[in-house]
């Protein structure tokens, strides 16, 4: 067992390989014509799960009619049987012989037109019959009767791969059946017609633009999602992304954008799709306003120079320019505060972009305290213990569990103030896109004002691979 994605390693396991029952086959009724002389011995085909068995010599005996069956209409049992010394199969399996007074389907020959059709020339047609027509002849001559044709049921016998049509005689003038095959190749297309486009959530039709997706600084790349109905059948289905298409984006950088989506069809799908989304600007009441605590200070004006953050919901700094807000100071009874204000005062910030701001709209409020403390937790060094190995050694990052990952305050978590580190009661921790793998998982810590710190950080740290799975010979599962 090779492990890939978000999990690592090669793990080997044994497992045993019983018999095959016979009596599990599926046998196709063997028909043969009246004879002048006894058939050589007849070995019917069996098949597990539409694939035929291809028993040795070694494995299986059979056994047919005796005495003059071969002139006698009428029906027969061959029996195969597991030889004793068969190291594969196992049991018996009886099999109709039919002799009849007439031709079998054994000695009519059928085929398709062609082995192999392209399915962008026959998926518009809804007569099978007429997509791939089968010839049938007897001793050289064309027949037309006496016999059906049957072809997979639905619209399945146009889908991409093999497929197989059963000739089949009607039981007066032909006997028995058999079977021919043919291929369908190329690639379902995609478009306008087959393909629904979901931008966000949201159905997004061709030449239209009513799609609108929020400003991000990381990035304005909108989840796209597809159902595909094909040519043949009424259901649609769900693609799946870099397996059956690819998505890239132009023109998705700021607030007014009209970004576009591209989608390429990948592996037995092929097209082009594009799709046309405006990019809004974000409303501060979606985001994360964060404002430190400031120390007392004799300067006018000096704690408006509190470290103000916006972050999206996975932490992401979406690196506001201050400059485009206007920002308002003001004390629990909504008094605008200026000058130096003292230790243990509350103050309420609000910030509201102004007309002018490119990719931000709205208000956003919150507020910080003025303190006499001058530990400030956003200038101190954050770092990580990581988990380790077998060996135990450090691998660099988290074992990812699909679960949050939290690293622990003290032994995983580290906050230092030069040499010395901090107490897990000196400060609070809230986690952010922290399942996944990936190096943008983060941490804000929160300084304690009863613990003599303020001020906010935000550190980030890795999830990697899961833990190499180690397989238990007792429950026979990997843990």
């Amino acid at each position: 067992v090779k492990l890939k994605g978000s999990y690592s390693g090669t793990k080997s396991a044994t497992f045993r390989i019983a018999k095959l029952d016979l009596s599990t086959a599926i046998a196709q009724e063997i028909y043969k014509p009246v004879a002048k002389k006894a058939y050589g011995t007849i070995k019917p085909a069996l098949y597990i799960d539409g694939t035929e068995l291809k028993l040795a010599g070694s494995e299986a005996a059979y056994e047919n009619p005796t005495g003059d069956y071969y002139r006698k209409p009428g029906t027969y049992d061959i029996t195969v049987e597991a030889k004793k010394t068969a190291k594969n199969v196992t049991g018996t399996k009886k099999v109709n012989l039919h002799i009849v007074d007439a031709p079998t389907m054994e000695k009519v020959k059928a085929k398709a037109s062609k082995s192999s059709y392209k399915y962008g020339d026959i998926k518009g047609i809804t007569d099978p019959k007429e997509a791939v027509p089968v010839k049938v002849t007897y001793n050289n001559a064309v027949i037309t009767e006496g016999f059906t044709v049957d072809y997979e049921s639905g619209t399945s016998w146009k889908t991409l791969g093999t497929h197989y049509i059963t000739v089949k005689g009607d039981g007066k003038t032909y006997y028995g059946e058999k079977k021919i095959s043919y291929k369908v190749t190329g690639k379902y297309s995609l478009d306008d017609d087959n393909a629904w486009i979901y931008i966000d959530g949201k159905k997004c039709d061709a030449g239209s633009d009513n799609i609108s997706v929020s400003y991000n600084k990381a990035g304005i790349k909108p989840s796209v999602s597809i159902r595909y109905k094909p040519d043949f059948g009424s259901d649609q289905f769900v693609l799946t992304e870099k397996q059956d298409f690819t998505v890239s984006y132009r023109n998705n950088r700021n607030a007014g954008d009209t970004a576009e989506v591209t989608i390429k069809g990948k592996g037995i799908y092929s097209g082009k799709l594009t799709r046309k989304f405006t990019v809004s600007k974000v409303d501060l009441n979606d985001l994360i306003l964060f404002v430190s605590d400031r120390a007392e200070s004799k300067t006018k004006d000096d704690f408006k120079k509190t470290t103000k953050i916006l972050y999206d919901k996975n932490l992401v700094d979406q690196k506001a320019p201050l400059k485009d807000f206007d920002i308002k100071y003001t004390d629990k009874d909504g008094k605008e505060i200026s000058g130096t204000p003292a230790k243990g005062t509350l103050v309420n910030v609000t910030v509201t972009a102004k007309d002018t701001c490119k990719n931000f709209t709205g208000t956003k409020s919150t507020s910080f305290h003025i303190t006499d403390k001058t530990k400030d937790v956003g200038k101190m060094k954050v770092s990580f213990t990581y988990d380790k190995n077998d060996k135990g050694k450090s691998v660099g990052y988290y074992f990812f569990t699909g679960s949050e990952i939290r690293p622990k305050a003290v032994s995983q978590l580290h906050v230092k103030s030069g040499q010395t580190e901090l107490k897990a009661s000196d400060y609070s921790v809230r986690y952010f896109n922290n399942v996944n793998k990936g190096n943008k998982a983060a941490v804000l810590i929160t300084g304690k004002d009863t613990a003599g710190y303020f001020g906010v950080k935000t550190a980030y740290f890795k999830i990697g691979n899961a833990a190499p799975l180690v397989f238990d010979k007792s429950s026979g599962t990997f843990k």
